[in-house]
């Protein structure tokens, strides 16, 4: 779950408004749990703005315990910041139980433990593969949950293309491009921090990787 003391304090999210059409375009390939079920423009019209939640068919209390701890860290993000501002160490320490609590509930509610599937995102879209098609121009609603903090994201979307292609098993499959139609301000902060804390990590392993290459190369005998 995110951190409630970060919430609307990240700032990679308070960056200027003439950065935000540029952010939209940074990708990166990333893990996650995702849901994508058929919709429809008429279903889309009559949800409203903020999409904090839509309705998933054969849900489960998995999601619904989710759902209800980001509301919970959402309502208590102030009283979080302030602590963590005033005693930061019983702060960590609360978080810590925090994270236990939602791993007992992960084990206890998703027992199937659904693998995370890759993804390339950002904060305006996904392309991803699936087993399913779907119809160019059509309406879904998408769920996207980040495996690392348990952030879910809520959002509908048009699909922009659908590619079928045989994977190395011999099934069929589809690469699926989908832009965001409906998505809270709340849920476009998630999808923009997890983007820019993906590249700082890929940016990092980078420079990691070539210091250790060259490390290599200057103990080598010549």
């Amino acid at each position: 779950m995110s951190d409630p003391a970060s919430e609307n304090k990240d700032p990679e999210v308070t960056l200027a408004d003439d950065s935000d059409d540029r952010r939209e375009f940074y990708r990166v390939t990333t893990l996650v749990e995702m849901d994508i079920q058929q919709s429809s423009p008429e279903e889309e019209d009559s949800t409203k703005d903020d999409v904090n939640e839509i309705a998933f068919a054969n849900d489960s209390l998995y999601f619904k315990f989710l759902t209800a701890m980001r509301a919970l860290d959402a309502n208590d993000s102030q009283i979080a910041y302030d602590l963590k501002q005033d005693d930061g160490e019983l702060y960590r320490y609360l978080q810590t139980m925090n994270r236990k609590i939602e791993l007992l509930a992960r084990m206890v509610l998703n027992p199937e433990n659904r693998p995370p599937q890759e993804a390339n995102m950002s904060s305006s879209g996904l392309g991803f593969i699936s087993s399913e098609s779907f119809s160019p121009g059509s309406v879904v609603k998408v769920r996207i949950i980040f495996p690392q903090n348990y952030d879910v994201v809520y959002a509908f979307g048009h699909i922009v293309h659908c590619a079928e292609f045989m994977a190395e098993d011999g099934s069929k499959q589809h690469w699926i491009g989908l832009k965001f139609s409906k998505i809270s301000e709340t849920n476009k902060r998630i999808m923009t921090r997890q983007v820019f804390k993906t590249q700082s990590e890929d940016l990092r392993e980078a420079r990691q990787k070539q210091a250790q290459e060259e490390s290599e190369q200057n103990e080598s005998p010549t």
